[in-house]
């Protein structure tokens, strides 16, 4: 062989290896499917009061999902959707939840969270029940609508267990504003305990509804580990095995995501950042925390109840006049700037944004 048909040949190969290079990296296809890992981020065991279901404990649970573009393109109007697989009239999305929500975008290697509430009906035929869900996500990308796909792992079931109240969990306090207005973002901490080592399994959560609240993120730190940290409500600590075809369903193990297998301790804390949806209104939080540890599964028993209770007012924001503006020029924050262009003067806001921008930078 010639060397002209030699270094031809390489062309072509090489030419070969880079189309199938970008074959594999770039979808070619409005329904091409993945680019988007989906995680739950909530225990699907859940329960009812062991002695009192149809009066005491807890029956309101939220089962949620970490979404994160894995792809190579930027995600659009990307739509979580919480859908049921099997039957049973004790377990039930909570009446008002949205079954399907989006958020706007999602740029590459970035996440956000999505949240439904879980029912479960106040009778004792409910304990040992279950029924199975997923959750699937859909966006738009660059490549077309629905271009960017991901759900949840299979075999996966709300399980209805027996709560036994106990003092050894708690709340010493749950801090935020007592009054916020609809579109705003604010933090609310709540601060509590578990039994001093921990447990292997376990979930404290604030009862936010995602037809009135938005969840964004949530961080938790513990007191065991020394340093323990998480971005979940759920504390898979030991390892647990969620797969409900499996034969060591419902039991640790492993592998442990903290050292020993365990997690919490004295004192533990949860700090949420939150965008309220309204209506407005009164709206009354409480903190869950629930364990499994020996044999059993245990709650919090100052559950809806002081200091576990913090009542907040949603209202409708106030739009900001340009005389109070300028009044008030000096104390006004980039994000108050952004917030008032688009509040007081609506889609002008936008066209005026820049020029906003840069006074109050000149006065600053």
């Amino acid at each position: 062989m010639s060397r002209q048909n030699v270094r031809m040949l390489v062309l072509m190969s090489a030419t070969a290896l880079i189309a199938m290079l970008f074959a594999l990296l770039i979808p070619t296809s409005a329904n091409a499917a993945g680019g988007l890992s989906v995680t739950i981020v909530n225990w699907p065991v859940m329960g009812l009061d062991s002695n009192k279901p149809a009066t005491e404990g807890p029956n309101q649970f939220p089962m949620g999902v970490k979404v994160c573009n894995t792809s190579l393109v930027a995600a659009t109007n990307v739509r979580a959707t919480f859908n049921w697989l099997s039957a049973n009239t004790f377990i039930n999305l909570t009446a008002g939840t949205l079954p399907m929500y989006s958020t706007a975008s999602l740029a590459m290697g970035k996440c956000a969270n999505f949240y439904f509430n879980i029912t479960i009906t106040r009778n004792t035929a409910a304990w040992n029940t279950t029924r199975n869900f997923n959750i699937s996500v859909l966006a738009d990308s660059s490549n077309g609508p629905d271009s960017l796909d991901g759900i949840t792992p299979a075999n996966r079931q709300i399980y209805v267990e027996k709560l036994i109240s106990q003092n050894r969990n708690g709340v010493y306090s749950i801090t935020g504003p007592s009054t916020v207005a609809i579109n705003n973002t604010y933090n609310f901490t709540v601060t509590g305990f578990t039994a001093t080592g921990g447990y292997g399994e376990w979930e404290g959560f604030l009862n936010f509804p995602n037809s009135n609240f938005r969840v964004r993120s949530m961080f938790a730190h513990y007191a065991k580990p020394a340093g323990g940290t998480n971005s979940t409500e759920w504390a898979d600590a030991c390892g647990w095995d969620n797969d409900y075809t499996s034969g060591t369903y419902r039991s640790c193990i492993g592998p442990v995501n903290y050292p020993s297998g365990n997690a919490g301790g004295d004192p533990i804390s949860w700090v949420y950042s939150v965008t309220v949806l309204g209506p407005a209104g009164n709206y009354t939080l409480t903190t869950l925390i629930y364990d499994f540890s020996g044999s059993s599964y245990h709650y919090n028993s100052d559950l809806g109840t002081a200091p576990n209770l913090k009542i907040i007012t949603v209202t409708v924001p106030t739009a900001v006049t340009l005389d109070q503006f300028e009044a008030n020029s000096e104390t006004f924050s980039a994000v108050n700037v952004v917030e008032w262009s688009v509040v007081a003067l609506g889609a002008a806001g936008m066209l005026m944004l820049g020029a906003l921008a840069l006074v109050f930078v000149r006065r600053r």
